[in-house]
């Protein structure tokens, strides 16, 4: 297996694994687990990274994201070997790039391909949504979209912190039969877009983290969390709004309406639904789709479903 340049970490257990990410040691890591935070184009946003530096704890969220992929690891790990013949390194890994020790890669999996003759990284993912991937076996050489961004990102980073060449996400998919079905999908090496992406990642970590300023406002937990912290103590004194501020207020009350007017739709349209469903299960659309009806003591919920898309109301 490949002999990283860069510094290589083992760790015993995932805990220690996950938390030494935000270690108060100054060091202000960017690992390739939470770059997509970092750039607000995955599940997290950037006020989740920030915050757990502030506490240098992992967020929950992060927690349930990673044991969940630990969870499938075993399976997917399966599915692998036994689709490419070939045998996946597992370790609780982090790798450091040679010139800037802050940039890590989380690299669960190192595996060798006899035909190019090196090792590359095997990332691990389940989805339910098999539309949003490539066929199995796609090479992508320079970026495009035939797989979720977020995923991308983590591979790319992962490349400029180890120098591999390639890695292979191993993404498993529901399957009726089997449980799970896999699809690999290879990334290759895209220097220009890895060079943009250390970029943005190194500028955002020295604004935020080294200078300890607050991401830009959005529309997070985490946001709306911090500015309760901060401004929990006020008084009641009125200061004339600027017009920037005016312009906020009348975007915030025009969505204010936007939103009661299509709560109060989504309503009528439940209800009307349920009505035509009355005693049955549910109803079958033509293109194969569903509307189930789930009934509980104090609610009725519809459920539907479109392909690999589920969708709850």
């Amino acid at each position: 297996m490949k002999t990283f340049k860069a510094i290589e970490e083992t760790f015993h257990y995932s805990e220690s694994w996950i938390k030494s990410i935000f270690a108060n040691d100054g060091q202000f890591r960017i690992d390739s687990m939470i770059i997509s935070g970092v750039l607000g184009a995955g599940w997290m946003s950037p006020w989740e990274i920030w915050q757990a530096y502030q506490t240098h704890l992992p967020s929950q969220i992060l927690r349930q994201q990673w044991e969940h992929r630990i969870q499938w690891l075993p399976m997917l790990r399966s599915l692998y070997e036994e689709q490419t013949q070939r045998s996946i390194d597992v370790a609780w890994r982090r790798v450091h790039h040679p010139d800037h020790a802050w940039a890590s890669a989380s690299i669960l999996g190192l595996s060798h391909d006899p035909i190019k003759q090196e090792d590359g990284g095997v990332l691990f993912i389940t989805s339910s949504e098999p539309d949003a991937w490539a066929k199995d076996g796609t090479h992508i050489k320079g970026w495009k979209r035939v797989l979720p961004p977020d995923i991308a990102m983590e591979a790319y980073w992962m490349m400029i912190c180890s120098d591999l060449p390639w890695i292979d996400i191993m993404v498993g998919l529901p399957c009726p039969k089997n449980l799970m079905q896999g699809r690999i999908i290879r990334i290759e090496k895209d220097e220009r877009l890895q060079q943009n992406l250390f970029r943005t990642a190194e500028q955002w970590r020295e604004n935020h983290l080294i200078k300890n300023q607050c991401p830009p406002i959005d529309a997070s937990r985490s946001c709306a969390s911090f500015l309760l912290d901060r401004f929990s103590v006020g008084n009641d004194a009125l200061r004339p709004a600027t017009k920037q501020e005016e312009t906020l207020l009348d975007d915030y009350e025009k969505s204010l309406e936007e939103f009661r007017m299509a709560e109060a739709k989504v309503q009528l349209l439940k209800n009307q639904i349920i009505k035509q469903v009355g005693h049955f299960g549910g109803l079958e659309r033509e293109d194969g789709g569903q509307a189930l009806l789930h009934r509980s003591r104090h609610q009725l919920i519809i459920q539907l479903k479109k392909g690999s898309r589920t969708n709850v109301a």
